[in-house]
């Protein structure tokens, strides 16, 4: 007789029956998602509104249902018990009002980040018995006695002096955790172990360590004091540079607010500083030859940057969310990037690309690209001017720009956008675009709601021929030639007079004079013609 076979779920203290990634009772009391599957159950992500000491159960059940082809109802059914042995991934991850964890002797895997951004966490123990997992000498961290690694901390945690390896995130988060011992035995420290411990002042890495995982102290923005065994054989904090760097190669890895980049370093890393804040002054020596993606991310601290004519490789936008920096400027030495016109750029002589922007970045002419991650986080940008030939805007080129209010693009074109791009900048902002160019960009940019068919005057434009006069803006002025001499008044949006001058020839105005930091559109008027509008 053919079956077919049904699985539901329940903990073995539960009198009904419950579906897979459903809630049941821990002995604790606690509320606790649990999955099950035919030899196991898994405890599965949790609420974050967990509070309190959770002791996991160490087994569930489920019922076998058993059915006669097309019925309705089971004829026959067999309750099945199966051990708890897996805490997933990010399990509780976020429960920021959890004290206390206990893991019962079941459990033979912990996953990465389980127990991330548990910031009131005070309590980690596992019930006798347990083969894989233990908590030596009270350390309140879990480690994996199998291979030493510890996999999950807490703000009270200690590093017991047998491991050999700290796992990935395995103190993501862990806001209040003011200091940690790192003991001789240690030989890696995993991708993100201390993301976002935010009161750790000091750092220091043994001798043994041969690995230093990736962003594996972003965001410790408190962070004034990194150091390096000087018998390690792999790194060093050459100089007191407050930085740990491979000694091999000169690659800077990993930095902090008071680093002092040494003047032998060739390579700034992939994340190498992200996220710390409080770095408020950077010089990048000549020695530098790369700097990897987004090596300065979210420091938002930096107000300046100079590239030195050393670099020759820039990655994805590496200074990605420094929301202060208002300066950048490349060496005229460099042969691979400059900052043209005072741009406030760093842009690619080899592609006309922008490679990294910032708040105050006027995009050149002859730009024919913004690269991926260009202007990523700049919440401070209030506008985006786009000149004539800029044909691709990368991945999330603007995301985050929350402040823009304003875009203009001089292409009849609409420039080629990808996944992302806008992402972040409300949907009904103006953007200006020439006439007749409404169906190019209602096609491409379809983010935007509100095209207007008005381009000003403004970005390398001019207006001349019958009227007798002609305007152009370029380079941060405003340039009026008229003939004969004609008078010149200029407004702002609301129509208040800012300049009038008597009946002249040439008149050169500086646009930063002029305009305000929340009005970026001015109108000229030369003799009695109607008045021009102009964006900058």
């Amino acid at each position: 007789m053919k079956r077919i076979v049904y699985l539901l779920f329940f903990m073995a203290a539960a009198s009904t029956a419950v579906g897979q990634n459903d809630w049941v009772v821990s002995p604790s009391g606690h509320r606790i998602r649990i999955s099950c599957g035919e030899y196991n159950a898994f405890v599965t992500q949790q609420d974050s509104a967990i509070t309190g000491h959770v002791v996991l159960p160490d087994s569930a059940s489920y019922w076998e249902y058993f059915f006669e082809p097309d019925a309705d109802w089971p004829y026959d059914s067999v309750l099945h018990s199966v051990p708890v042995t897996v805490v997933e991934d990010y399990a509780f991850a976020h429960c920021r009002s959890l004290t206390g964890i206990t893991i019962p002797a079941t459990v033979t895997h912990i996953g990465y980040g389980a127990f991330s951004y548990c910031t009131a966490l005070d309590s980690m123990a596992v019930l006798p018995g347990n083969s894989a997992y233990a908590t030596p000498q009270g350390c309140n961290a879990y480690v994996d006695t199998r291979e030493n690694e510890l996999i999950c901390g807490c703000r009270r945690s200690t590093v017991p002096p047998t491991v050999t390896s700290i796992a990935s995130r395995a103190f993501q988060g862990i806001e209040e955790l003011a200091a940690i011992v790192l003991p001789d035995s240690l030989e890696a420290i995993g991708n993100y172990a201390f993301d976002g411990c935010t009161a750790l002042r000091s750092f220091h890495i043994p001798a043994k360590v041969r690995s230093v995982g990736y962003m594996c102290l972003a965001h410790c923005r408190g962070l004034t004091s990194l150091t390096v065994d000087p018998d390690n054989a792999v790194f060093d904090s050459r100089g007191g540079c407050n930085a740990v760097v491979n000694t091999a190669n000169n690659w800077l890895v990993v930095g902090c607010a008071a680093t002092v980049i040494p003047g032998d370093v060739r390579r700034i890393d992939q994340k190498a500083f992200v996220g710390f804040d409080r770095l408020r002054q950077l010089t990048l020596p000549n020695s530098i030859v790369e700097i990897c993606d987004f090596a300065f991310q979210d420091c938002s601290g930096l107000t300046s940057i100079h590239i030195p004519a050393s670099v020759s490789y820039i990655g994805h936008n590496p200074f990605a969310g420094c929301t202060s920096l208002d300066t950048i400027t490349v060496d005229s030495a460099n042969t691979k990037y400059d900052s043209r016109s005072s741009c406030n750029a760093i842009y690619d002589k080899n592609n006309g690309q922008i490679v990294s922007g910032c708040r105050s970045t006027v995009i050149p002419n002859n730009t024919y690209r913004i690269a991926p991650y260009a202007f990523y986080g700049i919440a401070g940008l209030h506008r985006i001017v786009l000149p004539k030939k800029v044909f691709s805007i990368g991945e999330e080129a603007f995301a985050g720009c929350t402040g823009v209010t304003t875009i203009i693009s001089a292409d009849e074109i609409a420039p080629q956008v990808s996944w992302g791009t806008f992402d972040g900048i409300d949907p009904d902002i103006a953007v200006h675009i020439r006439r007749g160019s409404l169906a190019s960009y209602t096609e491409r940019w379809s983010h935007f709601h509100n095209f207007i068919e008005d381009f000003p005057v403004g970005i390398d434009e001019r207006t001349e021929g019958a009227r007798g006069y002609s305007l152009v803006c370029r380079d941060g002025m405003l340039c009026i030639n008229a003939v004969p001499p004609l008078p010149v008044r200029v407004y702002d949006i609301s129509g208040r007079e800012l300049y009038h001058c008597s009946p002249v020839a040439t008149a050169t105005l500086r646009l930063t004079d002029l305009l305000s930091a929340s009005h970026h559109i001015l109108l000229v008027q030369v003799g009695n013609y109607p008045a021009e509008k102009i964006v900058y």
